[in-house]
């Protein structure tokens, strides 16, 4: 049982940095990516990060990825 926590880490970890980056499309600040620690809210906010549109164009955080993309 302590091997699979320990072993969960790093996925954990990871889950919380691509939300972040997520939320810094969404013109937000990655410390809402928080909100996954609170029971019952992180659902319909894992939802909403997932089918959210993002930014058009650059915002605070950097220029728009699919921007890129489709200058390609």
């Amino acid at each position: 049982m302590v091997l699979c926590g320990l072993g969960s880490i790093p996925f954990v970890v990871a889950s919380y940095f691509i939300s972040a980056c997520r939320l810094h499309d969404l013109d937000k600040t990655g410390w809402l990516s928080l909100i996954f620690l609170i029971p019952y809210a992180n659902v319909p906010w894992g939802i909403y990060l997932l089918f959210a549109k993002g930014t058009e164009g650059p915002n605070q955080y950097g220029p728009d990825p699919l921007q890129q993309l489709n200058n390609r």
